[in-house]
């Protein structure tokens, strides 16, 4: 089980726990790090921000090797950068269009994710739905 390096310790036996969101999806993806910006999201307090009025939108990733990857070199054209896989399902594409084109705040949790949209922003300034 891997856990953030900043905590400088070995993985223990509640780690297993305590480094898994609720509302994880084991369907098609692997991961080898846990979503760590997300892991206070509850399913509980989901449900509290979306009866608040906040729309949620729903990605799938995987967190891959770049996470504990140090560059290494000193042309950064010759780093190796490790792919990650997303998912942009088309009902949340349409959540988050919707939110740009009433130029409402898009509010992403954790680098992965933003990493994602990043990744299907089109050149309208919408993101696509899809796999990459």
């Amino acid at each position: 089980m891997p856990i953030p390096e900043y905590l400088g310790r070995k993985p223990d036996l509640h780690d297993r726990i305590a480094f898994q969101t609720d509302y994880a999806n084991f369907d098609s993806m692997t991961t080898i790090a846990p979503p760590s910006a997300g892991l206070h999201f509850t399913n509980d307090l989901i449900k509290d921000i979306e009866k608040k009025g906040v729309s949620v939108a729903r990605i799938r990733h995987s967190i891959g090797n770049g996470v504990y990857g140090r560059i290494t070199v000193d042309d950064i054209a010759k780093h190796d950068m490790f792919l990650e896989e997303f998912e942009i399902p088309e009902r949340a594409a349409d959540q988050i269009n919707k939110a740009i084109d009433r130029k409402s705040k898009v509010i992403a949790v954790g680098c992965s994710v933003v990493r994602a949209l990043e990744s299907s922003v089109l050149m309208t300034g919408f993101v696509k739905p899809g796999h990459g």
